[in-house]
């Protein structure tokens, strides 16, 4: 019956996930030049419900993978290739998700998804800043300032859960290839690590695991003691 149950789970959990990946880009459609975008392979971005020469928004950072493209995507591209709505509305729809297939039957990561949806908040919150603060950034700065914010709270989404340091800024670091970040990257570890400890009053995500199995462990040697 366990298996049944298991079966059910993973079949309606996958239903929803493709449904709602699939579907939320042709409702929520942002349309944009492939002119505005600055990268030599177009390949990657995706027409859907969009007119040529124009690709929908939400539609390529769902349709390609977080990892190799995605995360690159946000940390790279122009200003104008996402608006804050779009990485907003990402951001979101990957945290739900994460939060409702991370320990169920389907077998997820939590590393990058959790890099990926801090990069979209934080994108979104660079573009927010730009226009709506008076913030003095030279048009040939922009961009810096935008890929600036979104390693940060990239770093800093996956740091307030796992709650590591230098490992962590090491891999960031040498992933993005800008030694001058380690510093922001390190301060933002920190401050991550104090603040979900102050809040939560628990470990990291990791060591949550660890103590979950040693206790299941210690559970079943218990019970599968001989009886004398």
């Amino acid at each position: 019956m366990n298996r049944v149950k298991k079966m059910i789970e993973i079949i309606a959990l996958a239903i929803f996930a493709t449904c709602v990946i699939w579907f939320l880009p042709l409702f929520y459609t942002r349309c944009t030049s492939m002119k505005v975008t600055g990268a030599i392979d177009k390949s990657c971005y995706r027409q859907l419900n969009c007119p040529d020469g124009y690709y929908n928004q939400l539609g390529t950072l769902f349709f390609n993978p977080l990892g190799s493209v995605g995360l690159n995507l946000l940390y790279w591209e122009d200003i104008a290739s996402f608006d804050a709505g779009t990485m907003a509305v990402a951001g979101l729809t990957y945290h739900v998700l994460l939060l409702l297939l991370f320990g169920s039957s389907i077998s997820m990561g939590i590393f990058i998804p959790l890099l990926y949806i801090g990069a979209c908040y934080g994108r979104a919150c660079a573009i927010l800043v730009l226009k709506n603060a008076d913030i003095l950034v030279e048009d040939q700065h922009k961009n810096a300032f935008v890929t600036t914010y979104t390693m940060v709270s990239s770093v800093a989404l996956l740091a307030g859960v796992a709650r590591v340091l230098i490992s962590l800024t090491v891999i960031m670091m040498c992933s993005v290839g800008i030694t001058y970040m380690v510093t922001p990257f390190m301060v933002a570890t920190l401050f991550a690590k104090v603040v979900g400890k102050a809040v939560f009053g628990r470990p990291g995500i990791y060591d949550v695991i660890l103590e979950m199995r040693v206790r299941s462990f210690n559970l079943l040697q218990f019970f599968s003691l001989p009886i004398e």
